[in-house]
């Protein structure tokens, strides 16, 4: 056999291996792609929604102390005072030093009000803004902790979050009432088809919890206990749900 007959035949049997490994092995992409289009015919797909409800376990409450100066120094130092005072009124309550953090300091320079009356024209002043979160797990001195710390100086309470005691429980029957929602709209629409519903196919979750917190307000001095009565945390949750039929 001469040489160009050899390179001939050599080629030959390279494509025709390539061709047979392309088709036994196949793209796999398009492989997954053809397998999800097989999973997903003579499927219905709806969304569930679920919500539960349980026992507050944990509060976290932001206070804020905000003080403004015509020098950053004196509005810096007017903040730090306060703070330590509202600081160590709430360790004297029982509120541990692990459960009092600083999630936000801020010193910015502003323009007062003018005062147009008077014709005069106020010179720029700093403001300082720092964020105290407080955790505690007894739900009923959170009033307590708020008139505590707006006494002591604390110009704003920006927000009340309240955890579940329970929330593995909760969450699971959030689930389920999510689940039983998607089934039942699956079955309903598989009625008027005039099909069953065979099994599930594929279940996704698409939202996670939904929390209520309460909203931001200023306090005044000397105000009365802030009655905060949390009553029951709510989780929402909703799932997709693709069925056979």
């Amino acid at each position: 056999m001469g040489r160009r007959e050899f390179k001939k035949g050599f080629s030959i049997l390279v494509f025709i291996l390539i061709a047979s490994l392309t088709f036994s092995c196949g793209n796999p992409s398009i492989t997954q792609v053809g397998k999800r289009e097989e999973i997903l015919q003579d499927t219905i797909t709806t969304i569930g929604y679920g919500t539960a409800s349980g026992e507050p376990g944990e509060a976290k409450i932001l206070i804020a102390i905000e003080t403004a100066s015509s020098m950053a120094e004196k509005a810096l130092d007017k903040n730090n005072k306060i703070a330590n005072k509202v600081i160590e009124a709430l360790k004297n309550f029982g509120v541990s030093n692990r459960d009092i953090e600083t999630s936000g300091f801020n010193l910015w320079p502003y323009q007062p009000e003018i005062s147009f009356s008077e014709g005069e024209v106020s010179s720029e002043g700093f403001r300082a803004r720092h964020q105290l979160m407080i955790t505690t797990k007894n739900i009923k001195e959170v009033g307590k902790i708020v008139d505590l710390a707006t006494k002591e100086g604390a110009t704003n309470v920006d927000n009340v979050w309240f955890s579940l005691k329970e929330d593995k429980l909760v969450r699971k029957r959030a689930f389920q009432k999510a689940i039983e929602d998607a089934k039942r709209k699956a079955e309903a629409i598989a009625d008027s088809m005039g099909v069953k519903i065979k099994k599930v196919v594929l279940v996704t979750e698409e939202e996670g919890e939904l929390l209520y917190p309460y909203p931001s307000y200023a306090m005044e001095k000397g105000a009365s206990e802030l009655p905060i009565a949390p009553g029951e945390v709510k989780i929402s949750v909703s799932v997709k749900m693709t069925f056979s039929y």
